[in-house]
């Protein structure tokens, strides 16, 4: 989603409901309903202890602590954009070990429109890649093997060479 809009925007219940039972949500909106204890941006999720079996959704323009803590937790789904070209992606791609890229657009709730990029989940621990594999949910359910990560980019001096 473009985050110069907001980052308010929720999953719709035909993305988690055919991955079973979520034991919490820690980025969740008021109302919701995805995890058994839903927790919101006032709670401050990123400064609890988490437990259970998490769906996490996060703020698409401040993803990377969230990306941290699910690991550290290593126990849920994270549901992030298709970004493939990304830095963070292919890292967390090879780190999960696989990506279920779902296999239509998402309209998020309270968001405009759909969302351009594609959405993807990725599964942490043996339940949540389990869940993947077994899902109804359209899309597909990708491997990663042989990641290289992106070298650092060469930054150019004011220094001109003669030759």
């Amino acid at each position: 989603m473009n985050a110069r809009k907001g980052d308010e925007y929720y999953t719709p219940e035909w993305v988690y409901s055919p991955l079973g039972k979520f034991d919490a949500d820690y980025c969740a909106s008021d109302g919701s309903t995805i995890g058994v204890r839903n927790y919101t941006k006032s709670d401050d999720g990123l400064q609890m202890e988490w437990r259970g079996f998490v769906w996490c959704n996060p703020p698409f323009s401040n993803k990377e602590p969230w990306i941290e803590k699910m690991k550290i937790h290593a126990n849920g789904i994270m549901l992030l954009p298709a970004s493939v070209s990304t830095p963070w992606f292919a890292e967390l791609a090879s780190h999960c070990g696989h990506v279920f890229f779902v296999g239509r657009k998402v309209n998020f709730i309270n968001g405009s429109s759909s969302n351009f990029g594609g959405t993807c989940l990725f599964p942490f621990g043996e339940d949540a890649l389990r869940r993947l594999m077994e899902t109804s949910l359209e899309g597909f359910l990708m491997k990663t093997e042989g990641y290289t990560p992106r070298k650092p980019l060469v930054k150019p001096t004011n220094q001109m060479t003669l030759f």
